[in-house]
């Protein structure tokens, strides 16, 4: 759900995203500042203009009761009654001046756009003051109704542009309709009844039209005041602080509509005669409306008072919602900061960190001074780094045992490849014995098969025995050296036989120390190998800051494996030394052997060889036993002493092969050996090259 904001969020930095948010969260709020400051402004507007509205109204209502008073003078006078003449005339200036300062403050401004129809009006009634001395009763009543009806409309108008009518307040609606409607259109009907009054009693007789309209007025001011007395009641419920005064408004204004309708049905409805003076009525009446219009005022100045302190406080309203919100603004700016620079500069003190982690300095340590996740973050951090730092310091103990291991197998080869050269060059000198024997065997051969021919020839002839006898004597002796030598021979082959053996354990004894060593170093790179895999996983843990440390372990682990894979061949190797010793040692032993028959047959030879220097020593005395056994030992003896030396030969010859092949497997060994000490030193170069950047690392 919250992805696509974390790909939005995830693209800034943490200077861009506190800015984001903060315009997000701003611009909403702006807008409800905007609207609400606008409503309480608009709130504020509109009261002023109800108050200009009863200003107004106020003027309006000025001119309605003139000319409600200049009705029913102008009736007297009508009536031939002019006791009414001055105040006529001075309620007609009355009338021209509240025009002319009407209209010349509607000039300047005219909020409700009333100016129009005022001037119509004041046409209407210039028409009508002009022509009155000339009108009948009837007619200049209707006149004067119909430009105070006008005047009525245009309150109803003006309480309408001015939102009067239009109020949310009950009570206030209830007032302004008091006063634009209900009051003066009371105030209209006891005008009316005065005129009617004035006019009847000064006639002394009151005819049935008037008597209807009489009655008529009587029945509609009482239905008013029942309408004033319920919102009276509406107003005082809701303004429970006005309750008293309105209420005593209420039962004055009852007194003053009471008086004149009960003067009316007591001294002129259904009376023939009509004993009231016109005066008096007409005094007792104006009275009456007058005290009504200033009730109407003191109604209209409480709701201007309403109003004015409706104002005061929503302007208070106004000015406490600026400065809320601005405290409130500023607050939310600080602590936006505030976060901010707290966030920035744990995060440079990270950066700090991780800096010196990246080029090397394991020592580096992030402290900082809050409780959130950001705390959380630095901890694992710390925690990430002495885990590294312990890594590095086992590294550095391991590859100082690298480095040591690889010095002793160093050493060890060096010294096997001594040792391979000295086998070597002692098969070199077996090899060259054993072809010194062979070659005399070859003579000795040469030497039997003369023998052979000579017994053969004394066959033939007995007489040729002596002089050959010398001949075989010293012939038999040359054998018997030549036997003796052999014999010599045979033993110092065996002799470097047996030192080749020993070498050959001395050899296999190294092998397995050399496969010790490799174990050893097989276990200590798998053991790098799986630190190096620790060291990865929590350099992924840290994520984009254990970077530098994912390098370090993946070279690590690939020193790791290299070490293994070069351990393995030399082990390989080695192995493959060990079998060529053991079959080296195999052959060496079979030689030995073989050796030892040939001592064996050669220390026969030179048995034989002496008696054959005993028989030739005797051959002059027992020459004639000599010639009977001669043909014994050319048909038996000689033919075996031939079989062994050929015998001897062989065995000469496969010891010399043999030899051969112990020589070549330990030239071979030694070939080995050098790689094994080509090996031990890229082992000893990779370990140098980890140590080196161990080093780089300051724990």
């Amino acid at each position: 759900m919250f992805k696509p904001a974390h790909v939005f969020l995830q693209r800034m930095n943490f200077k861009m995203k506190f800015t984001t948010i903060f315009v997000i969260i701003a611009i909403p709020m702006s807008f409800f500042l905007y609207f609400l400051l606008s409503s309480l402004n608009e709130d504020v507007q509109v009261t002023q203009l109800e108050r200009d509205g009863l200003t107004e109204l106020q003027d309006i209502r000025e001119l309605v009761q003139f000319k409600q008073e200049h009705r029913s003078l102008t009736a007297l006078l009508i009536n031939g009654d002019e006791s009414g003449n001055d105040r006529l005339d001075e309620v007609q200036t009355r009338i021209d001046d509240t025009y002319e300062n009407i209209l010349t403050r509607l000039q300047q401004e005219d909020p409700f756009h009333i100016e129009e129809g005022l001037v119509t009006n004041q046409s209407h009634w210039k028409e009508l003051v002009k022509g009155v001395e000339t009108l009948d009763m009837d007619t200049a009543s209707q006149q004067h109704s119909d430009v105070i009806e006008e005047l009525l409309m245009m309150s109803v108008h003006i309480a309408d542009a001015s939102h009067l009518s239009l109020d949310e307040n009950l009570h206030h609606s209830h007032m302004a309709t008091l006063i634009y409607d209900t009051l003066p259109q009371v105030t209209e009907y006891m005008g009316e009844a005065r005129t009617l009054g004035t006019v009847v009693s000064a006639n002394g007789q009151v005819g049935e039209e008037e008597n209807l309209q009489l009655f008529s007025l009587s029945q509609t001011l009482d239905d008013y005041m029942e309408d004033i007395e319920r919102s009276s009641i509406v107003i005082a419920n809701h303004n429970p602080v006005i309750e008293e005064e309105m209420f005593a408004m209420r039962d004055e204004m009852n007194n003053h509509v009471n008086m004149i309708t009960m003067m009316v049905d007591a001294e002129l409805v259904g009376q023939n005669n009509v004993n009231i003076y016109s005066g008096y009525f007409y005094d007792l009446t104006t009275d009456a409306i007058n005290d009504f219009y200033t009730m109407v005022d003191e109604q209209s100045a409480m709701l201007d008072q309403s109003l004015a302190d409706r104002e005061t406080e929503l302007q208070s309203m106004f000015v406490l919602t600026i400065v809320a919100v601005s405290i409130v603004t500023l607050l939310t700016v600080y602590l936006v900061v505030a976060f901010y620079t707290s966030v920035h500069r744990n995060i440079d003190k990270i950066q700090q960190a991780t800096n010196q982690i990246a080029d090397g300095d394991l020592t580096a340590f992030v402290e900082v001074e809050t409780k959130d996740e950001m705390k959380t973050i630095t901890d694992s951090l710390n925690k990430m780094v002495n885990s590294f730092k312990e890594i590095i310091k086992m590294n550095q103990q391991i590859t100082e045992h690298i480095n040591s291991s690889s010095q002793q197998l160093s050493a060890v080869a060096e010294e096997t490849t001594q040792s391979s050269e000295q086998v070597t060059a002692s098969m070199d000198h077996v090899s060259s014995h054993i072809e010194t024997q062979r070659s005399s065997t070859e003579e000795a051969k040469s030497t039997v098969n003369s023998l052979s021919n000579d017994l053969e020839s004394m066959k033939e002839t007995a007489t040729e025995v002596a002089r050959s006898a010398d001949t075989s004597s010293a012939r038999a002796e040359t054998g018997n050296q030549s036997a003796q030598e052999t014999v010599d021979k045979m033993q110092q082959i065996r002799s470097s036989v047996q030192d080749t053996s020993r070498l050959m354990d001395t050899l296999k004894t190294r092998s397995h120390e050399i496969d010790d060593i490799i174990n050893v170093i097989t276990g200590i790179a798998d053991q790098t190998n799986l630190l190096a895999l620790n060291a990865a996983i929590e350099a992924s843990r840290a994520g984009e800051q254990g970077k530098g440390f994912a390098v370090v372990a993946e070279e690590v682990r690939k020193l790791a494996e290299e070490s293994g894979k070069s351990a393995e061949k030399i082990r390989n190797m080695v192995t493959y030394v060990q079998d060529d010793v053991n079959q080296a040692e195999s052959a060496m032993k079979g030689v030995e052997e073989q050796m030892d028959e040939g001592v064996q047959s050669v220390q026969a030879s030179g048995e034989s060889f002496s008696d054959i220097v005993a028989s030739t020593n005797a051959v002059e005395q027992e020459i004639k036993r000599v010639e009977g056994q001669l043909q014994h030992i050319v048909n038996n003896q000689l033919h075996a002493l031939v079989r062994v030396i050929d015998r001897t030969a062989d065995m000469s010859q496969e010891t010399e092969g043999q030899s051969q092949a112990v020589s070549a497997a330990t030239q071979e060994q030694l070939a080995s050996m050098e790689e094994i000490t080509s090996t031990v030193e890229t082992l000893n170069e990779n370990a140098q090259k980890l140590q080196r950047q161990i080093d780089y690392y300051k724990v």
